[in-house]
């Protein structure tokens, strides 16, 4: 008589087990967790670039600079600073470095969302 494998019996539902079981922010947390990677790496890409984008608008409006300053300053085209502040470029970090530079920030403080940046000791 053969034996039933492991993959043909069924697993009980027990209180600790099912849909039900998680609730809150718990079920929201492994909810977002078992997207797909590529799901979540798209999600990741546009939020950065939206960052970005922001990011160097504002600061290149503090400076009072114009996006085809901007340009000329880091050796590039006005409109790749209006594709990157549109949110629909995707810059090399070389590029992302002469922003920071011309922009007199750092490149982690470009790719951080305001509200998030870390205070300097």
């Amino acid at each position: 008589m053969n034996k039933p494998t492991r993959t043909a019996t069924k697993r009980k539902a027990g209180p600790n087990r099912g849909p039900r079981a998680k609730i809150g922010a718990e079920k929201a947390e492994d909810e977002k967790t078992n997207k797909p990677f590529a799901e979540r790496f798209k999600e990741s890409r546009l939020s950065t670039a939206e960052t970005l984008g922001e990011n160097v608008k504002r600061l290149r409006t503090v400076l009072d600079l114009s996006q085809a300053d901007l340009a000329k300053a880091i050796g590039t085209d006005q409109s790749a600073i209006g594709l990157i502040e549109t949110k629909r470029a995707n810059p090399t970090l070389m590029t992302i470095e002469k922003l920071a530079a011309v922009l007199k920030t750092t490149v982690v403080d470009l790719l951080t969302r305001p509200g998030r940046r870390r205070t300097r000791a």
